[in-house]
């Protein structure tokens, strides 16, 4: 994500808003799906929380390079 800001001549101080905006947003799709599909599949909430916890967690990874 930073070389596409970057070749997008965005300004550094505007780099890490954009990327927490992307990650936010993304993110809460992401869980809206998430939690759907574990409700109809009757994951309890304890695991259904560490499941979206595991997920949260990858997804920062990953969109952060």
């Amino acid at each position: 994500m930073e070389t596409i800001l970057r070749k997008a001549n965005v300004p550094k101080e505007y780099r890490g808003l954009i990327k927490e905006a992307a990650i936010k947003g993304i993110e809460k799709g992401a869980m809206s799906v998430l939690d759907k599909v574990m409700e109809e599949a009757k994951i309890g909430n304890d695991d259904r929380e560490m499941i979206k916890a595991t997920v949260r967690a990858l997804m920062k990874t990953q969109m952060v390079k």
